[in-house]
């Protein structure tokens, strides 16, 4: 019986410790900096901790804002949604930020992610409108336009 016992445990610790990517349940998940409910499928990121906990955004501005501002062990993974294959997550390593003032972001920043190599994301969704931005400017705009 305790055999049983410590091996239950244990699935359930593994289990509980997994680092793969959540899908978002758009219209039901919430964003884990400012609350909003996630609906636009075109936009919102995931920070996967390497305790494997999930914390779930509305868009790329809420993930860099809450990690600008807790102190949070270096993540296991980011994820974004692909603007251009909505409701798909793409790893931050996959990816390109781009900021376009064409789109409108859930939090108005205009930060979008798309697949690495698509160039036809250049023409076909943003015009040649955009600039690529990387991880660590995305984080410094963030913090100078929404300095608390």
């Amino acid at each position: 019986m305790q055999k049983i016992f410590l091996i239950f445990i244990s699935i359930f610790i593994l289990i509980g410790c997994s680092t793969k990517v959540e899908q978002i349940n758009y219209n039901k998940d919430v964003c884990a900096y400012c609350g909003m409910m996630i609906t636009d499928r075109k936009f919102g990121a995931e920070l996967i901790t390497k305790k494997g906990k999930i914390f779930k955004y509305d868009s790329i501005e809420c993930l860099a804002a809450y990690t600008n501002e807790i102190e949070i062990e270096e993540p296991h993974s980011l994820w974004f949604a692909d603007f251009s294959t909505p409701g798909v997550l793409i790893q931050d390593k996959e990816s390109k930020i781009i900021r376009s003032d064409e789109i409108q972001s859930p939090m108005g920043l205009s930060f979008l992610a798309v697949k690495k190599n698509m160039e036809e994301n250049r023409t076909n969704i943003l015009n040649n409108t955009f600039k690529e931005i990387k991880w660590g400017e995305v984080k410094e705009i963030v913090k100078a336009v929404w300095e608390k």
